[in-house]
């Protein structure tokens, strides 16, 4: 579990990645996927503070944009079971097939 600041070491990595590629594709519409959602909290945490920084960025970057996985949330904003692989709780990471199809 390291701290908020290595989320934002990440972020700005990917930030670094795309305006080199916007540099070089002057006319390219980039698109970017956010972090999936996971069952554990404590990942999920990373998870939404990455996507928080990374959906700010692409705000004030009109050529970049991003995926919407709201779908996969529950209402306790946790990766919903029923995309879970074989729909168990235990794999709170790993898509099962209706989170593939």
């Amino acid at each position: 579990k390291g701290k908020q600041s290595d989320v934002k070491f990440w972020v700005n990595e990917l930030t670094k990645k795309l305006k080199t590629i916007c540099e070089l594709c002057p006319y390219a519409k980039v698109i970017v996927s956010p972090i999936l959602p996971t069952r554990y909290m404590w990942l999920n945490q990373k998870a939404l503070e990455f996507n928080r920084l990374l959906f700010n960025y692409c705000q004030i970057n009109p050529r970049i944009g991003t995926l919407d996985f709201n779908i996969f949330v529950d209402s306790k904003g946790l990766l919903d079971k029923q995309f879970c692989r074989f729909k168990s709780p235990e794999d709170g990471l790993h898509l099962g097939s209706n989170g593939i199809f």
